[in-house]
C-alpha cells in the first residue's frame, strides 16, 4: 500500500529473472531425456551409469560474466555431471554441497595445444604419456580430420593400448553428424569393438565427443544416425557451449509473470487473465494454480489449485 505499492513491478522483475536458470535447467533436462531414450534403445543397463556424463558444459566462455556462468552452469549440473564451467562447479561444490564434488571433467587438448607441437603425433603422445591411464580427449581437426583419424591415430594406437586408458576423439568442424560417424568408424578400425546384448557396437576403450555448435536438435539427430550405423549411444559424448548457456532468452520458454488472482479490499475474489485479441499465444492462465508431475510421463503440468 501507499508508497510501497510501486515496488510491486520491481519485485516482479526480480522474480522473473529466474527465467535464465529455469530455461538452462529445462534445456539440459530435455537433452538428458534424449540421451536416456538413446541408451534405452542401444545400450545395456550396465552402461546406464554413463548417462550423467553424456552432455558436457562447454559454455563458460560464452557467458557475459562470472555471475551468469555460475547461475547457468549450476542449472546444467542438475541433470548432468559433466562440466568445464569451473565457476559453477566450485559454487555447487562448496556453497551448495558441503564441499563434496558434484561435477567432473577430463584432461583435454584444444587447438592451441595441438598446433604448438611440431606434429600432431607428438601432441597426442604427450597426452597419452601424462594422462593415458585415465580418460582423456584429443581434438583431431587442427589440420585434416580424416588424415588424423586414418594416419596419425593408428601410429599411436600401440602406445595408447599399452597405457590402457580411454581415448576420446573430438572433431570440431564439418558436418556434425558425418564427423561423429567418421570418428566412430575410425576408432572401431583402430581399437576394435564388441557387440552388446542389444546388438550394437561398443568401441574398446575409445569414443567420440561432438561439441561443435551443438544444440538439442543436433544431439537427437546424431544419436539417431549413430544407432542406424549400428553403434551404441554410449560411444558418444556431447559438449554444448553457447547453445547451453548463451543462445537462449526469456522468450525461449515464453517466460513471464502475470496476475492470475486478485482479492479486493472489500472481500471480493476474482480470477484474472489476459487474452490479447491480436496474439492468442500471449494469453495467461487464470486463478490459483499448482504444478503437479504427471505420474506417467513425469512432465510437470499446471492445474487449478
Amino acid at each position: 500500500k501507499g508508497e510501497y505499492s510501486r515496488l510491486t513491478t520491481f519485485m516482479e522483475t526480480l522474480l522473473t529473472m529466474i527465467w535464465y536458470p529455469t530455461t538452462v535447467a529445462t534445456l539440459s533436462r530435455r537433452c538428458r531425456q534424449i540421451v536416456e531414450d538413446a541408451f534405452d534403445a542401444s545400450a545395456d543397463k550396465e552402461s546406464y551409469w554413463k548417462i550423467g556424463s553424456r552432455l558436457h558444459d562447454f559454455g563458460f566462455r560464452a557467458c557475459t560474466g562470472l555471475e551468469q556462468s555460475v547461475v547457468g552452469g549450476s542449472a546444467h549440473i542438475l541433470s548432468f555431471d559433466g562440466s568445464d564451467t569451473m565457476s559453477a562447479c566450485y559454487y555447487v561444490q562448496f556453497e551448495l554441497n558441503g564441499g563434496k564434488p558434484v561435477a567432473t571433467s577430463v584432461p583435454a587438448t584444444e587447438h592451441s595445444v595441438m598446433t604448438s607441437w611440431r606434429t600432431e603425433k607428438e601432441a597426442i603422445e604427450n597426452m597419452i604419456k601424462h594422462f593415458g591411464k585415465g580418460v582423456y580427449s584429443i581434438v583431431m581437426d587442427s589440420y585434416d580430420y580424416t588424415n588424423a583419424l586414418n594416419k596419425v591415430l593408428p601410429s599411436v594406437a600401440a602406445y595408447k593400448v599399452k597405457q590402457g586408458g580411454f581415448f576420446v576423439v573430438r572433431p570440431d568442424s564439418g558436418n556434425p553428424v558425418d564427423a561423429v560417424l567418421e570418428g566412430l568408424h575410425a576408432i572401431e578400425k583402430v581399437f576394435g569393438a564388441d557387440k552388446n546384448k542389444k546388438g550394437y557396437k561398443v568401441v574398446k576403450n575409445a569414443g567420440v565427443i561432438q561439441g561443435d555448435g551443438i544444440n538439442i536438435h543436433d544431439i537427437k539427430t546424431i544419436l539417431a544416425a549413430v544407432e542406424k550405423a549400428g553403434f551404441s549411444a554410449e560411444n558418444c559424448v556431447f559438449g554444448m557451449g553457447g547453445g547451453l548457456l548463451q543462445k537462449l532468452n526469456r522468450d525461449t520458454m515464453s517466460f513471464a509473470t502475470k496476475l492470475n488472482f486478485i482479492h479486493y479490499a472489500d472481500g471480493e475474489k476474482r480470477d484474472v487473465m489476459k487474452t490479447p485479441k491480436t496474439d492468442g499465444g500471449k494469453y495467461s492462465l487464470p486463478g490459483m494454480l499448482k504444478v503437479v508431475r504427471d505420474p506417467k510421463t513425469f512432465v510437470p503440468v499446471v492445474f487449478p489449485a
